[in-house]
């Protein structure tokens, strides 16, 4: 059984190799599950973007004829196109934990959608709703940086201390808060239990940022590598046009922003790949997060205890059994 143990310590390295092992070995199972659960939402933003990205594209013209674009239509088709986005990552998120987390519990691939669809209803609103209040949070403490920075910036040598100061500050946060889904699906809190999973968040990235930082950082700059050899079909495509535009001596703006039927389909398969690189941050994320709780906890090494303590006692019952079973024949 190639069961991959999440509930264990491991090295920087180990996480990365085993974030790769995971998804090899669970490919198709996760993939099918992904595919079904956050498919649809993540192809609903992917014809948005296209349709966006097409509408974008001929304001250049607007541009140079003196047209005001940013209405308020403009405006409300941007919100809408990020809060389609978001809703589609967060399903995505929440799909690969709740996978992992049924994995965890019967120790094979063999996982079925409905499985994962069913605690995904359920987990996703609360999921949602903690992500909202992390970006109120977020916002809340701009407002406050600002502020303070607002004070503060009559003196020069004060101010470059405290945008670097905040900038930090928020970078820590950031890698901190990182952990949210991983403690609010694996440990099946609640919205209700909001602070108490930004407290278990700084609890167990303490001593250990670095590592949760690199993690992010690592993984980060795979999914980009990945997504950038994606579209590099289209770059060069634009390219072609871009330098075919020069020579024709046709405007090379317009070149540039003018996109061809083909050319918007694979924009459209290129954004879905992309979507699904970040698998890659969120298995990676989730082993960083069991190495943490396994080293403050050791939550695996006492569940294998049980577990060799409950077969210790089942033994003597079974030769018990089959001791009176070869006495009564």
């Amino acid at each position: 059984m190639n069961y991959i143990e999440f509930k264990k310590t491991r090295q920087f390295g180990d996480k990365i190799s085993a974030t790769f092992e995971f998804i090899k070995l669970n490919f198709k199972p996760l993939f099918t599950v992904l595919l079904n659960i956050a498919g649809p939402a993540i192809l609903l933003s992917s014809v948005v973007y296209v349709m966006f990205l097409n509408e974008i594209s001929g304001l250049f013209s607007n541009i140079q004829s003196g047209v005001d674009f940013f209405t308020f239509d403009f405006g409300l088709k941007i919100f809408l196109y990020m809060l389609l986005v978001s809703i589609s990552y967060l399903l995505l998120v929440v799909s690969v934990l709740e996978y992992i987390n049924i994995y965890n519990e019967k120790k094979v691939s063999d996982i079925s959608v409905a499985e994962v669809w069913d605690r995904v209803r359920k987990s996703f609103v609360h999921a949602f709703f903690g992500s909202f209040f992390i970006l109120l949070l977020f916002i809340v403490l701009g407002v406050l940086s600002s502020m303070i920075f607002a004070v503060i910036v009559q003196v020069p040598v004060l101010s470059v201390f405290a945008v670097m100061g905040l900038i930090i500050f928020f970078i820590y946060l950031v890698v901190a808060v990182s952990l949210f889904n991983n403690i609010l699906i694996n440990e099946r809190k609640g919205v209700s239990d909001f602070n108490e999973i930004i407290a278990r968040c700084f609890y167990l990235v303490k001593g250990k940022w670095w590592s949760t930082f690199g993690i992010l950082i690592i993984s980060g700059i795979i999914v980009n590598i990945l997504s950038t050899v994606l579209s590099i079909p289209l770059g060069a495509s634009q390219l072609t046009e871009f330098f075919t535009a020069i020579r024709n001596g046709e405007s090379s703006n317009s070149a540039m922003y003018d996109y061809s039927l083909w050319e918007l389909v694979y924009t459209g398969i290129a954004f879905i790949g992309q979507q699904l690189f970040y698998v890659i941050t969120i298995v990676a994320l989730s082993f960083q997060y069991f190495n943490l709780v396994e080293r403050r906890e050791a939550k695996g090494l006492v569940e294998q205890i049980g577990g060799i303590e409950s077969n210790s006692e089942d033994a003597p019952k079974n030769r018990t059994s089959k001791g009176d079973e070869e006495e009564h024949y």
